[in-house]
């Protein structure tokens, strides 16, 4: 595993609020918060981290993968369903 640069991981903590607000609709926006204290950890310690990127370069989406198991997996709203 590389190191997670402070910028990356602040990008996809941006995407992971996003794609939380419009999915998990049973979690308040303080248990979200809440939770939200925890992402940047998990996404440095989850060992394969895959990032789907535009043209741009710009992150999209991403996916942790642990052994054979997928740990997260969030893309931004308005990407869904765009092929990705």
């Amino acid at each position: 595993m590389k190191e997670r640069q402070p910028a990356l991981l602040q990008q996809l903590l941006k995407i992971w609020e996003q794609s939380v607000r419009a999915t998990h609709h049973f979690l308040s926006s303080r248990e979200i918060e809440q939770i939200k204290e925890y992402v940047p950890g998990a996404l440095n310690l989850v060992p394969r981290l895959v990032i789907a990127r535009e043209e741009s370069g710009a992150p999209v989406g991403f996916m942790g993968v642990d052994g054979g198991r997928l740990e997260m997996l969030f893309l931004v709203p308005d990407k869904r369903g765009n092929g990705l």
